[in-house]
């Protein structure tokens, strides 16, 4: 036991961190980061010093900052540093300093030049057990590098590893790469770690060494862990889970942390990294408000312009997930997002940044939220900025509804408290202005979305939008002519501050003044000092003070000055509602008080005005002036009664009248000619126009404000549906009287209001324009008319309405004015609205007008310089046909005079003309002329052009007129025209009217498809064609042969869907009248057709391939397909078949394919007419004539006539081959019909053909178009047919015949019962063809012949069998000399065999033996088909007589072992093996076994391979016969023979070459034949056998006989595979043959002669003892047998070792498994090897120590309980002066501690 102080100096040393051993010394030298240990421990102080310094100069370079380390920690002075004998003080300065270098470093360290600087510390220094937690710190946030983080790994001690990281402790034995996920489990669940690693950033950051890299990481790793932190406590809602942080807990981790990094203001990526782990906090955790406030208010107080996007986003999550809709930001944090637009924080608005984020992340809380706490204090804290700020995220933000309603309604009633006491400060003029223009622009038409409807509710809902409007002192509702866009300007200017009362601005009004009307334009500072009162008295309610003002008292009764400042505020409605209803009440008040008055005044100058208040939008307003009406009224009716009273003379009454002065007279507009041009109405006219507006009350003009402007048209208005009782003059009067007022009055918005109401009124005549027009030349008179749209944004008025109503002024008595209008350089809107009422008032414009007028129009579009469309004018209208002549002749004209024109050529001068003008000016003059006519040709056809039938002639001549020009345009031109001059053609054709034969010209139309480029103008221009095809057929009959030359060569080749349908079209509508004509000459109309298939022919590989054979089916349709479908086919043949097209490909097979579907889609009528007639232009070619068909359809002279036919007769098998006429001939029957007649002049024709004879070139189509014709007739038409053709002794079609008949029969899969019959009475017949004496070879295909008819008619042919067969075994037949003839008739006798059986019996003696020749001709001459051909015959002898082949075993097998000898190709072996089975299966066993037993030798000196081969299938085949047999002789003679096989094939070595390897593979064979035999047998039968193949094998054994090894060879590996696939079950019969077992084992000639013998011994006796289940070798008789025996085998090791090792080793050891259990017989084996491993010879003992690790390691511990007895053994082993016998020893002791324990039995040796 050690001592107290031994234990002590032992703790010492393991804390020391000096030494002075010196080999741990070299161990810590040895420490590096670049160096491996044997290299870093070699190296001196100074080399790692110039290695690091060399690093710390580049880091240097990179970043300043390393400087500060230069003169320390990487000066000279540090080489002499030894930190462990340093002073405490200094020892900490250093280690503050490597702490401060390892920070800075972090970012860098993906560089070399960081490693070799921090290689110094590290060997220097070794801050890797003296500054672990700062290396460690340093690497951290590359724990994912393949490289570095393990490279810092591998340098660290795990004693030295902190315990904040003993994390890393699983990686330190093999160091790796730490996975994230790990780092973050750690965090989360040590709080020392969080806290260091937070620590440790912050420092970083704030000591200014903080990198990208080191923040990233700690962002990612701090939010990561408190997510997890806060999942496992929302997964721990029960509270069983220990150790999980609570809440307090993680948020006292994390807001010390949130608030450190925001107040560091120095690391935006840090601040980055918070916002993100705030999210989580805010996402994951309950918090409250109280924490939320905190948290918001931290970040917003300390955010940076590297920050502050995503505190926003941060501030943004956090309001979406905890706000509700209503809460309100603090000011505090208001203020700092106001604060967004200074330059420190990026110059950016809050709104803009705001609007920004919402495209990635919901912000409307946010937002709600920011707006509510602006608005609560604006006026207060915020002023209009904040303002501007909350209106913009209005508009813009994306909010949900009820949220943009709760802000909107709180930004209303904001505006209610402007000027109020609650909003007083210095800043509210400012803030009434922005809420003034906001809210009218809201509820203007340009927000009619969202927040145009969030404002009608709040308005709705909440305020009174008059006092609104009165405070905010503008118009906030919408009005029907809305505001253009612009800036809202204020009605009524502000007053100053202090006067804010009405006693205060009345100071402000003078109290006398020169002007006499308000609505004059010098009136305008009047206006502002009265609005301003009157503003203010209406808000207090005191509009009657304005009656008083002192500017009114003396003033005349008519001075308008009163009242004209009244209707300037209720006919504007720039004013407020409660201003113009005001304005009405007042203007009633003076009107009544002047009614009480002596003096009375004419007041119908404020009627017009009156009008404008009966249509204002807003009811209250027109409630009020239909009550101002009806004062208006009763004032007139009062003047009226002193009149009516005088009954005195119209004369005199109208006198009366005129003394009541009227109001406004010269001066209502002012003093000038405004005023001075109004006209006035008498006073009874007044009344009369009163009467009939207030006739029905007025109730109609409070409901709806278009109401009054109806009732004035009817009142004033003519026309039908019109009923006035006012007169036409007074109509006039009264017209002529408002009219006055709509052109003088000054104010835009008024005459604007007033020509609303005017132009209602409809009345005849040119009075509307003659008094309105003034207006619309008023309108017009500005010299820039940006002024005007300048004055409409000034007033706030929709100037596209009064652009369309100051149009409306021009009727159709004057409708040039509209014309001159759209020359002006004015805007588009007026433009737009000067088209649109010269189409509402075209219908009433004379002709001669609207061809001026649509002339106009043209020249407008044709003036380049104009930006107005004059054609989009033109679409609108009805132009008449004679405007479009007009037009058509001008445009001719043009081109005529231009056509001539040769435009200049490129790199030559400029020439001019003859007129002194340069080409390039005729150019533009042509190109005019081509506008001009393109721009016709669209209108026309805009307009309809079928309704304009007369211009046919004038579009027939424009084309003619384009022809041989060329332009760009041109093709769209041609487009055009052709477009507008077939609707023209098919309206006439649809309406009958067939009188344009003037007007046609197809010339003009060929030579326009001739000449045209664009494939849409000739389409068309065909189309055109093919449409007066039908109408006019004899105008264009001439002209089809260029179209069609045309087509050919264009439009056939195009791949589109409208040139197909072009070229249908034209089949269809322009060859009819072609044939027509030829019909109605004399002569043939295929002749003159010709020309017309050839074009077509020729254009037929151009064509789209899809679409082939639906054009050439609509050309052979239209022509006729009687008539000319087989020149279509012919023409085709001829031009795209060479003479070898038997059988086509490529191209040729397409031509093919397409011709037989083109014929194959016509009835079967006209496919035997095409035929009939294509097989006569056939003879006609052969003949060639000299004016015949073939001349003019085909191209060819008298020498190439053969060649043609050929190829027409080759198309004509593939197109008569097609299923429609193939399935008619098939039905074809002997009933006297013309389709019969068709297809027999058919055969005749064909037959007349191949009267050419053999030798010419047609005869061999022929004969194909003849086999085609028959091929499908039903049988016994057939047969009668082939019948005269075959036994026609002079036919030189016989041998053609009969093959005709084969592939007939051959193609058929079913026959019905009278083909049946027909074919059998045919059979013999065919059989007299089978002649030794055979001129004309008919024989072999007479057997063919035979043949195909036997797989088709057995049944019906057991009659004539025999006669066939014995004409087939005949000379003419099997026994022919002919190789080709005998074997197609051993076919026939197989399939006679097989279908036919005991009918062949008679021909057997003749046949069997010639098949018996024939098949020794074919192994002996390698003739295959002999070869098959006849074992085929015979396998179907012995299949279905095998009794009768008995007597031709013999011979039969003999001849099998020569083919197995001689043929080794697989189909011969296959056919060999399958007859070889059949007789296995179908013969005798006795006859099999006798022939076996007498063929055996033969098999055997056959050969190696005809042995081989015929052993194993002759075994293959008699396997079976054992199945059913009870006679156990014949298998066991054949057992016998099969094990025998060694022994017979070593005899026959001398003579036979034939190495060992073969002869196994052959003994394996036949042993596994006689396996399978086994399997069939039982225990009773199986013993008596084995016991007498063991007698059998071991007879002569002891004498050393060579057959008797050879024999037990072969009898182990029986027993081997016996007990390999048997197992336990055949274990008790290795006890039979033990015996032998001992004897081989035992026996040393054996083993030294035949050592083969010994080892299948020795390998079946391995699987005996490893497949014993049933304790078999436990016995002590069978143990003691060979136990000893088998243990003494490793003896023999002296000799042979490896063979021991390979084979008794594993026998030994499966043996010791046997015996497991038995403790006596193991001590036994454990003795005897022991014994073995005291031998003299070294090798023996080696091989008794391996033998004996082999058991151990199958026996395990049980054996360890030998052990005693074997250690004195094995220690001398041990020590055995033999090497290897020593090696052997000490791998036997490694062996057996394995299952005693490691160094235990060395231990024990020791």
């Amino acid at each position: 036991m050690a001592s107290n102080l031994a234990a002590q100096l032992s703790a010492i040393a393991a804390t020391s961190t000096n030494t002075l051993n010196t080999q741990k010394l070299k161990s810590i030298h040895s420490v590096s980061l670049l160096f491996p240990p044997s290299v870093a421990a070699a190296q001196d102080t100074d080399t790692i010093f110039s290695i690091a310094i060399e690093g710390f100069r580049e880091l240097c370079q990179l970043d300043r900052r390393f400087m500060l380390y230069e003169k320390g920690l990487f000066s000279e002075h540090s080489k002499n540093v030894d930190r462990f004998v340093l002073s405490q003080t200094s020892a900490e300065s250093l280690s503050r300093s490597i702490d401060g270098f390892l920070q800075l470093l972090c970012g860098r360290m993906l560089l070399q030049p960081a490693l070799r600087a921090l290689e110094w510390l590290v060997r220097q220094f070794r801050v890797q057990d003296q500054n672990t937690v700062s290396l460690i710190l340093c690497f951290l946030p590359y724990h994912d590098h393949p490289n570095l983080f393990k490279t810092m790994l591998s340098i660290l001690r795990q004693k030295d590893l902190p315990r904040e990281f003993i994390f890393l402790t699983p990686y330190l034995k093999r160091p790796s790469p730490v996975p994230k996920h790990v780092i973050t489990h750690a965090l989360s669940h040590h709080r020392d770690l969080f806290t260091l690693l937070c620590d440790h950033t912050t420092n970083a950051v704030s000591t200014k060494r903080d990198s990208h890299q080191l923040v990233s990481f700690f962002s990612v790793a701090i939010t990561a862990s408190v997510s997890l932190m806060c999942d496992s406590l929302s997964s721990n809602k029960s509270g069983r889970a220990k150790n999980v942080p609570t809440a307090e807990n993680i948020l006292t981790c994390t807001l010390p942390l949130l608030d450190q990094a925001f107040s560091a203001r120095s690391s935006p990526e840090l601040e980055t990294g918070c916002h993100m782990l705030t999210i989580v906090l805010v996402t994951k955790l309950s918090l409250t408000d109280t924490v939320l406030t905190a948290i918001i208010k931290s970040i917003v107080n300390h955010w940076t312009v590297g920050s502050y996007k995503t505190g926003l986003t941060c501030m943004a999550y956090i309001a979406q997930s905890r706000f509700r809709d209503d809460v309100e930001l603090p000011d505090e944090v208001i203020s700092a997002l106001l604060k967004l637009d200074k330059p420190e924080l990026g110059n950016r608005g809050l709104d803009e940044a705001l609007l920004s984020m919402q495209v990635r992340y919901r912000v409307d809380r946010l937002v709600v939220a920011l707006c509510l706490g602006v608005l609560k204090k604006l006026g207060e804290m915020y002023n209009a900025k904040g303002l501007r700020i909350i209106i913009s995220l209005l508009e813009r933000a994306k909010m949900e509804s009820h949220q943009r309603l709760l802000v909107t309604k709180k930004l209303v009633e904001v505006a209610q408290k402007v000027g109020s006491a609650a909003m007083s400060g210095g800043n509210t003029d400012e803030i009434r202005e922005l809420l003034a223009e906001t809210l009218v622009n809201w509820a203007g038409p340009a927000h009619e979305g969202k927040i145009g409807k969030s404002l009608t509710q709040a308005m709705a809902d909440v305020i009174d939008v008059d006092d609104l409007e009165m405070r905010l002192q503008t118009v906030i509702r919408p009005l029907p002519a809305a505001a253009v866009p612009g800036p809202a300007k204020k009605a009524i200017k502000e007053t100053s501050v202090q006067a804010q009362t009405l006693e205060d601005i009345l100071l402000t009004i003078p109290n006398s003044t020169g002007e006499k009307s308000i609505l004059a334009p010098e009136a305008k500072m009047l206006l502002q000092d009265l609005l301003r009162f009157f503003a203010t008295a209406v808000l207090s309610g005191r509009q009657e003070e304005f009656i008083k003002l002192r500017l009114f008292k003396g003033l005349p009764p008519d001075n308008p000055l009163q009242i004209s400042f009244l209707i300037e505020c209720w006919a504007s409605y720039k004013y407020p509602v409660s201003m113009r209803s005001s304005a009405l009440a007042v203007c009633a008040k003076i009107i009544q008080k002047q009614a009480s008055k002596t003096v009375s005044i004419d007041y119908q100058a404020v009627l017009p005005h009156i009008l404008i208040a009966l249509a204002d939008p807003n009811r209250r307003v027109r409630s009020h002036a239909v009550d101002l009406t009806k004062v208006l009224l009763e004032y007139y009716k009062g003047l009226q009664q002193p009149v009516l009273g005088d009954r005195s003379s119209k004369k005199k009454r109208k006198r009366s009248s005129r003394a009541v002065p009227y109001w406004g007279l010269g001066a209502i507009y002012g003093e000038g000619r405004d005023s001075d041009e109004v006209r006035w109405l008498e006073l009874d006219q007044v009344i009369k126009l009163m009467e009939h507006i207030t006739a029905n009350d007025l109730f109609g003009c409070i409901e709806d404000p278009e109401y009054i402007g109806n009732v004035l048209a009817i009142a004033v208005g003519t026309g039908e549906g019109i009923g006035s009782s006012l007169k036409g003059s007074l109509k006039r009067s009264i017209f002529v009287f408002l009219s006055s007022h709509a052109v003088n009055a000054p104010k835009l918005e008024i005459r604007y209001r007033l020509l609303s109401q005017i132009n209602k009124i409809n009345l005849a005549g040119d009075i509307r324009t003659r008094n309105l027009l003034p207006a619309l030349t008023d309108w017009l008179s500005v010299e820039d008319y940006n002024e005007r749209v300048k004055q409409c944004q000034t007033e706030r008025l929709d100037m596209v309405a009064i652009e369309k109503q100051m149009v409306q002024v021009v009727n159709a008595d004057e409708p040039r004015i509209l014309i001159d209008i759209l020359t002006k350089d004015v805007s588009c809107s007026l433009l737009e609205a000067a088209a649109d009422r010269i189409g509402d008032i075209w219908s009433a414009i004379e002709l001669d007008v609207q061809i001026e007028i649509a002339t106009g129009l043209l020249e407008i579009e044709l003036d380049v310089a104009q930006d107005l469309s004059g054609v989009d004018v033109l679409e609108r209208l009805r132009i008449p046909t004679a405007a479009f002549q007009k037009f058509f002749d001008k445009a001719r004209t043009q081109l005529q005079v231009f056509s001539s024109h040769i435009s200049v050529e490129p790199g030559k001068k400029r020439r001019r003309g003859s007129d002194g003008t340069s080409n390039e000016a005729k150019t533009e003059e042509q190109e005019a002329a081509r506008r001009r006519a393109t721009v016709v040709t669209d209108l026309l056809y805009a307009q309809g052009a079928e309704r304009h039938g007369s211009l046919l002639k004038s579009l027939f001549g424009i084309l003619a007129d384009l022809a041989g020009s060329h332009f760009s345009g041109m093709a769209y031109l041609n487009q055009v025209l052709l477009d507008c001059m077939s609707s023209i053609v098919t309206n006439i054709q649809r309406s009958g009217d067939s009188d344009i034969d003037d007007s046609v010209r197809p010339d003009v139309l060929v030579e326009c498809i001739r000449a045209a480029a664009a494939p849409q103008v000739q389409n068309r221009a065909i189309l055109l064609l093919a449409n007066l095809a039908d109408v006019v057929p004899e105008r264009v009959q001439h002209s089809v042969m260029p179209i069609f030359t045309f087509m050919g060569a264009n439009t056939l080749r195009r791949d589109d869907e409208y040139s197909a349908f072009v070229i249908e079209q034209t089949i269809k509508r322009i060859i009819p009248p072609l044939v027509q004509s030829l019909q109605s000459q004399e002569g043939n109309k295929v002749v003159g057709i010709a020309e017309l298939v050839k074009t077509f022919a020729a254009s037929y590989s151009h064509i789209p391939s899809h679409r082939r054979v639906r054009l050439f089916v609509a050309l052979t349709k239209t022509l006729g397909a009687e008539e000319f479908l087989f020149a279509v086919i012919a023409k085709l043949g001829e031009k795209y078949l060479s003479t070898n097209a038997e059988h086509p490909t490529g191209e040729e097979a397409v031509v093919t394919s397409a011709c037989k579907m083109i014929v194959e889609s016509f009835d079967i009528d006209v496919q035997l007419e095409t035929v009939n007639r294509y097989l006569d232009l056939v003879t006609e070619v052969l003949r060639y004539r000299k004016h015949g068909l073939p001349k003019h359809l085909f191209e060819i002279d008298k020498s190439d006539k053969f060649q043609l036919a050929e190829r027409l007769l080759n198309l004509l098998f593939i197109v008569i081959g097609n299923k429609k006429l193939q399935d008619y001939i098939a039905k074809v029957d002997d009933s006297d019909d013309m389709r019969r007649k068709k297809f027999s002049e058919a055969l005749e024709r064909v037959l007349g053909l191949l009267e050419w004879g053999s030798g010419s070139y047609v005869y061999e189509p022929a004969s194909r178009v003849l086999s085609c014709l028959l091929y499908g007739l039903h049988i016994p038409r057939f047969i009668s047919i082939v019948e005269h053709l075959i036994f026609n002794p002079e036919s030189d079609f016989r041998g053609d015949a009969l093959k005709m008949f084969r592939d007939r029969l051959t193609n058929m899969h079913r026959i019905d019962s009278a083909s049946t019959k027909a074919i059998v009475s045919f059979v013999p017949k065919i059989s007299t063809l089978i002649s030794a004496h055979d001129p004309d070879k008919l024989s072999t295909e007479a057997i063919v012949c035979i043949t195909s008819i036997i797989k088709h008619c057995r049944s019906e042919m057991p009659t004539v069998v025999a006669n066939i067969a014995d004409a087939v075994v005949g000379h003419g037949g099997l026994h022919s000399s002919d190789d080709s003839t005998q074997a197609v008739s051993l076919v026939c006798l197989t399939n006679l065999a097989a279908k036919f059986k005991v009918h062949l019996i008679p021909i057997l003696p003749k046949a069997v033996p010639r098949s018996l020749e024939l098949l020794e001709k074919g192994f002996r001459s390698q003739h295959e088909v002999f070869h098959n051909y006849a074992i085929a015959f015979l396998e179907e002898l012995v299949k279905n007589l095998p009794g009768f082949m008995t007597s031709w075993l013999e011979k039969i097998m003999k001849l099998m072992y020569f083919s197995a000898a001689d043929i080794e190709e697989e189909d011969e072996v296959g056919v060999r093996v399958g007859f070889l089975k059949t007789i296995g299966q179908k013969m005798q066993l006795d006859s099999i076994l006798r022939v076996y037993t007498a063929t055996w030798d033969q098999a055997i000196e056959g050969g190696d391979v005809s042995s081989s081969k015929g052993d194993e299938k002759r075994s293959k085949a008699t396997k079976r016969l054992f199945r059913t047999t009870d006679s156990l002789k014949p298998l066991l003679d054949l057992m016998l023979l099969l094990l025998d096989l060694r022994r017979r094939f070593l005899d026959l070595s001398e003579t036979v070459d034939i190495e060992e390897e073969r002869i196994q593979e052959l003994e394996d064979q036949a042993l596994k034949v006689i396996l399978k035999f086994v399997y069939r047998l039982n225990h009773g039968n199986f013993k008596p056998m084995f016991l007498r193949i063991i007698e059998w094998a071991v007879e002569d054994l002891s004498k050393g006989s060579e057959t008797s090894i050879n024999r037990c060879i072969a009898l182990w590996n029986f027993l081997y595979l016996l007990g390999s696939d048997l197992e336990s079950i055949f274990t008790s019969y290795f006890g039979l043959a033990l015996d032998n077992a001992v004897d081989i084992l035992t026996n040393d000639t054996i083993f030294a002669t035949h050592p083969l013998l010994w080892k299948s011994t020795l390998k079946a006796l391995r699987v005996a003892f490893k497949s014993d289940d049933h304790d078999f070798w436990q016995s002590p008789t069978t143990f003691g047998k060979i136990a000893p025996v088998l243990t003494a085998q490793l003896a023999r090791a002296a000799t042979s070792a490896p063979a021991v090792h390979e084979y008794v080793y594993p026998a030994l050891t499966e043996l010791v498994g046997a015996i497991q259990g038995s403790e006596e017989h193991a001590r036994a084996i454990n003795g005897k090897v022991l014994e073995q491993m005291k031998a003299e010879d070294a090798m023996v003992r080696i091989a008794a120590a391996e033998a004996l690790r082999d058991i151990y390691a199958q026996a395990g511990e049980e054996w360890l309980s030998f052990l005693p007895e074997s250690m004195p053994i094995i220690a001398e082993l041990m020590e055995d002066e033999d090497e290897g016998v020593e090696t052997a020893a000490h791998l036997l002791v490694v062996g057996i501690e394995q299952h005693l324990g490691e160094g235990e039995l060395q231990a024990m040796f020791t």
